[in-house]
């Protein structure tokens, strides 16, 4: 491939904890940071993150948060034999369901988890469109919004497409990578996987690192051969914090004589339990049966304006319940056989939630107290490319410098 102008490399390294790089464990981005820098990132309130770092957003501001939301309307589960049919049988029609409907992005990953079967038809997906289509934000321009309209190409190796292990992820990069992509997104997943499995302590996890670091140093010493000049965000999403413990928040409620499904809807996610009331004094009674649970606490107003959670409708809950660091609500709707040994999505002061960011190309070491937050890398990435910036300094989030 011939010697081309400059390229931007923007990689996820999903589950990156901002303590993970040391010399033994990821010694290529250990001394890649050294000769540039390095930072913590805080992730949004959310599960589904591309919008933070793809669109600078928040998630009041973009209506994503969780993967699933409170609709029956748009629910593609409402008219399934859900009793007849079994979990893989329902997947693939909820999927068929959302291709119908133009859902692009919830097309790839709809899916029933292990959510009770009576409750589906009260469920839909928040992310309807993959990040990188046309106006998949509406109004709010992503990244590939702005490199559209400046006619410049990209590569997008990342969720939902592809295999996103460490080997055939560099395969497809050598693969597809074209002279005139002036991005290239790639998105290590498995370090997040190792690390709900096997911990973020566990020998798994560094091996896991180990593997991804030598990847990435496949990917730079190959970029370097061929771009002028090479710009670059490496970049966890989260961190994640070792389990401790675990709350069966799920059958509290029942056991204070209220009725699930009939008085209140609840989704039992890993660090957070959200409820919707159908009757009136039962947000009351719901709110009595946890509110002096040790393992966590139920948001207040200044919460949720500090998360900048505030929604117009009810679609993430009517109250929700957040569990502290290092427990999970176990039972959940994603994991009811065994509990994971590593998990994220705290509340933003829990640390071991922080990820690192290494930053090439940058024109020094950012200013400010860390830990940024993730929707940094926007504006960011925006000067990277050389792309204006939209709109007022005053209405974009903080940039690296």
């Amino acid at each position: 491939m011939a010697r081309t102008e400059t390229a931007v490399l923007l990689v996820l390294v999903d589950g990156l904890r901002h303590d993970y790089l040391d010399p033994a464990d990821a010694p290529f981005l250990h001394a890649l940071g050294r000769n540039n820098w390095t930072c913590r990132l805080r992730e949004t309130y959310a599960f589904e993150l591309r919008p933070a770092f793809l669109a600078g957003l928040q998630p009041e501001e973009c209506g994503i948060a969780n993967m699933f939301l409170y609709d029956p309307e748009q629910s593609p589960f409402a008219g399934l034999d859900l009793e007849g049919l079994d979990r893989a049988a329902i997947d693939r029609a909820a999927k068929e369901a959302e291709r119908r409907r133009g859902h692009t992005a919830s097309a790839h990953f709809a899916f029933s988890a292990a959510i009770p079967r009576a409750l589906l038809p009260r469920f839909a997906f928040s992310e309807k469109r993959l990040t990188w289509e046309q106006g998949s934000l509406g109004a709010r321009p992503t990244l590939f919004d702005h490199l559209r309209r400046a006619g410049k190409k990209w590569l997008w190796l990342a969720y939902p497409d592809g295999d996103l292990r460490a080997g055939p992820l560099f395969q497809d990069f050598r693969a597809r990578l074209e002279p005139d992509h002036a991005l290239i997104f790639l998105h290590f997943a498995e370090l997040d996987w190792v690390g709900h499995q096997a911990g973020p302590e566990s020998a798994a996890r560094r091996d896991k690192l180990r593997e991804i670091d030598a990847t990435l140093e496949r990917v730079f010493a190959h970029l370097n051969g061929t771009r002028g000049e090479l710009r670059a965000l490496v970049f966890g999403d989260h961190g994640m914090a070792p389990v401790e413990r675990t709350a069966d928040i799920g059958g509290l409620p029942a056991a204070n004589g209220l009725v699930p499904g009939e008085e209140f809807t609840a989704f039992l996610d890993s660090t957070q339990a959200r409820f919707w009331f159908h009757r009136e004094g039962v947000r009351e009674r719901v709110r009595a049966a946890l509110q002096d649970h040790p393992e966590g606490r139920f948001l207040e107003t200044a919460d949720l304006e500090r998360l900048r959670f505030r929604f117009p409708g009810r679609e993430y809950g009517e109250e929700i319940f957040a569990v502290r660091e290092g427990t999970v609500i176990f039972p959940n709707f994603f994991q009811d056989s065994e509990p994971p040994k590593g998990m994220h999505g705290y509340l933003p002061e829990a640390e071991a939630n922080w990820a690192a960011a290494v930053v090439v190309g940058a024109a020094g070491p950012p200013a400010g107290p860390e830990p940024f937050d993730l929707t940094a890398l926007y504006p960011t990435l925006l000067r990277f490319l050389d792309l204006p910036l939209p709109g007022s300094p005053a209405a974009l989030p903080v940039e690296l410098p």
